[in-house]
């Protein structure tokens, strides 16, 4: 009667198939994957025809290459105007900015950081030129028109009005801070026409 196999030479024998055929079958799929790349290489073509897909990729290779050719298009074009408009920038910043210092106007110029903002698809930075050109202006017309007559006459009236507080405040008699009054009222045309019955109380 033969012997049953020892169960520790059995286990052995299972484990030993088991790596040897788990090794073929590796070596069999490497293999054969070499050769299906090789074969479908070939089949591409014929295959590719049998999907009916040719002129829908055709037209999608020329749609393709037109898209993005206009994206390129599109980012070299934006790129110079880009560049433009900072050069139109800072020209007018650096012009506005020697003007400010040679007629020492106290305004505030827009420069091309100002324009470095989330919304400067909107910022509207030739708008706040203008607005800061006129306020320029107002200031050279303000300082003019106080050099002219007019506005001689409202810095005389108030050094008229400056005299007179000085003069409500001091210790005058009656008499002499009336006829004070009276004669910066007459200076800065001011009518002042003081109640008689006022006059006689200051004057006795």
């Amino acid at each position: 009667m033969s012997k049953v196999v020892p169960k520790e030479v059995r286990e052995y024998w299972k484990s030993k198939l088991v790596e040897k055929f788990s090794k073929r079958k590796q070596d069999l799929e490497t293999m054969h994957h070499f050769q299906i790349q090789k074969d479908a290489e070939k089949n591409v073509p014929s295959f590719k025809k049998s999907l009916k897909l040719d002129n829908m990729l055709k037209d999608l290779a020329s749609k393709q290459k037109a898209y993005q050719q206009y994206i390129k298009q599109k980012t070299d074009k934006e790129a110079d105007l880009k560049i433009a408009f900072e050069k139109a920038i800072e020209k007018v910043s650096d012009n506005l900015d020697e003007w400010a210092k040679k007629r020492a106007w106290d305004i505030s110029i827009p420069s091309l950081g100002s324009f470095d903002r989330d919304d400067k698809e909107v910022y509207d930075i030739h708008h706040k030129y203008i607005k800061a050109i006129e306020e320029a202006c107002y200031n050279e017309t303000k300082k003019k028109y106080i050099e002219s007559k007019a506005g001689k006459e409202i810095k005389q009236l108030r050094d008229d009005k400056e005299r007179a507080m000085d003069i409500m405040h001091s210790d005058m008699i009656s008499t002499d801070w009336l006829k004070a009054i009276q004669n910066i009222c007459k200076s800065a045309q001011i009518p002042c026409g003081i109640p008689s019955t006022e006059t006689k109380q200051l004057t006795n």
